[in-house]
């Protein structure tokens, strides 16, 4: 049933009612008022039943109260709003409704606070020269995390509070950075709630996070994907180039042991020896530089050297494939002659560093520091959205400038 229809009823029924009992105040006068037969008739009115369906599922109602009850309630508040009305007293009824609200949104604020609040200490909204605010005593006690997540359980509901357009933007700056896994769940429950409060009131929100974190922790796992869109900048994807090609080649399952382990060993890692794949293989993988994997190595250096740290536009796959190779080429630089082969032999890199060493190499700490840039971008198994979700992070990765400033570091 509409709501116009709900209303008209309403009115009709006070109508009636106010002509039948205009001196009538409290609920029982109220009650005394209305004939049982008249009490009867209004609970078997389908209007009257809908309206009660909606009572029924009101929050923050009184547990013992009937909808029959809050119809007489709403009568006597329909009383006092016309009498102070006729009166010419309108100034109350604003005040009236205006404390309300503000009592409501501290309430709202401070059961939010309650429900974050991990640091023991009591922390709810106060006034402080008719401004209502929320302070952190002894503030430099409190973690950057606990600061966070308390100031923008506030702000995010402030602003939910507020606003009143059809069309808005939420700008959330770094929050996500500094929670722990609980506190982003619950924040992440708080926006989606938001957004669909919004959407239930036929406003559209879009919430904008700034952010240092990896794109995939938003694409994969917190949020459905559909409904977010990384916005960065213009990172290159090139699906369809070389190193792509080969990387989702190697993930995908069709390749033996034999052919996944040739090109591992000498397309993906350091290895001093010319080599070119097997004809049957070289088919497979259909790449220009299939003929040579040093070829292939001089192509990834360049990519760094004329590329990425000449400020040009570049392929990120390549950066950190070329990257990884490199350090396995300056650790097998440093060993002496008979260790090397046991070096080559050695899987994943950092055994290879720990390999060398043993060994009794002086391996930078840079080494171990670039390591997260190609552990999980050289690994493109799984759907184009998967694998363009991991180049992007490559090129955010590589695209910083203290990680550019490292790897000019390294090449130099």
């Amino acid at each position: 049933m509409s709501r116009n229809r709900i209303k008209a009823f309403i009115q009709r029924f006070l109508r009636d009612f106010l002509n039948q009992c205009p001196n009538c105040g409290t609920t029982d006068q109220i009650k005394r008022a209305i004939p049982l037969d008249r009490i009867a008739a209004l609970r078997n009115n389908d209007n009257v039943a809908a309206l009660f369906d909606c009572i029924n599922e009101m929050d923050h109602k009184p547990s013992e109260w009937q909808p029959i009850d809050v119809v007489f309630t709403a009568i006597q508040i329909c009383k006092v709003i016309g009498h102070h009305y006729d009166a010419g007293d309108r100034d109350i009824i604003k005040k009236v409704h205006a404390y309300l609200e503000y009592k409501a949104v501290r309430d709202i604020i401070d059961n939010r606070l309650a429900d974050f609040n991990t640091t023991g200490r009591t922390i709810r909204t106060r006034e402080d020269h008719g401004k209502l605010i929320v302070g952190f005593e002894r503030a430099d006690s409190l973690s950057n995390g606990e600061r966070d997540i308390l100031s923008f359980v506030v702000n995010i509901t402030k602003f939910e509070l507020l606003f009143k357009k059809t069309v808005g933007i939420l700008i959330i700056d770094e929050v996500f950075d500094y929670l722990d896994g609980s506190n982003m769940l619950a924040v992440q429950y708080y926006l989606i709630e938001l957004i669909k409060s919004c959407k239930s009131k036929g406003k559209v929100l879009f919430p904008i996070i700034f952010t240092h974190l990896d794109p995939a922790v938003f694409a994969n796992y917190y949020f459905q994907k559909k409904k977010i869109h990384y916005i960065s900048l213009s990172a290159p994807i090139e699906l369809g180039s070389d190193i792509v090609k080969m990387l989702r080649l190697r993930e995908s399952g069709t390749l033996c042991d034999e052919d996944k382990h040739e090109i591992e060993k000498y397309y993906l890692h350091y290895v001093d020896e010319n080599h070119t794949l097997n004809a049957e293989l070289a088919q497979k993988v259909a790449l220009d530089f299939s003929d040579s994997n040093i070829s292939f190595r001089t192509k990834l250096y360049a990519e760094i050297t004329e590329k990425y740290l000449s400020e040009v536009t570049y392929n990120p796959v390549m950066v950190i494939a070329g990257l990884r190779i490199k350090i396995e080429e300056v650790i097998y630089q440093k060993l002496a002659p008979e260790d090397r082969e046991a070096y080559i032999a050695q899987h994943k890199v950092i055994n290879k560093l720990n390999y060398a060493i043993a060994q009794g190499v002086d391996v930078p700490e840079l080494f171990f520091l670039l390591q997260p840039l190609y552990n999980d971008g050289l690994h493109l198994g799984g759907n184009e959205d998967v694998v363009r979700s991991k180049i992007k992070s490559s090129y955010l990765k590589t695209n910083n400038l203290h990680i550019k400033r490292m790897i000019k570091e390294l090449f130099n």
